[in-house]
């Protein structure tokens, strides 16, 4: 039988009707989602059945998703307090120093 006989795909087929990489194609069997042939000896070579790929974009087709909700006062006041995650804020002050504590800070950063 011949690949238009029972409509069997080769990988760089599937690859170039999806517009994505070959090995990204392997990827996708290797995990299972996307079902497949090996056909030949040893690791065999890969076919993929027209019906099994309308089956997967099937199963990747995504709905329309509402927005995600605001979140809570709680978690905004999260979010205002640290805003930048990747940065520690170990012996920083959460309040601004005054003009008293700025003025003994550049006398010692002048070296007076």
């Amino acid at each position: 039988m011949s690949d238009t006989a029972l409509d069997l795909l080769t990988v760089s087929k599937v690859a170039e009707l999806l517009n994505v990489s070959e090995s990204e194609v392997y990827a996708l069997c290797r995990s299972g989602k996307l079902q497949h042939f090996r056909i030949g000896t040893g690791r065999g070579t890969i076919r993929i059945c027209r019906e099994d790929l309308h089956s997967f974009l099937t199963s990747c087709r995504t709905q329309e998703t509402q927005k995600p909700a605001a979140p809570t006062p709680e978690r905004q006041a999260k979010i205002a307090i640290r805003p930048f995650k990747h940065i520690a804020l170990t012996g920083v002050l959460a309040v601004p120093p005054d003009e008293g504590d700025r003025a003994a800070d550049s006398n010692v950063n002048s070296g007076h």
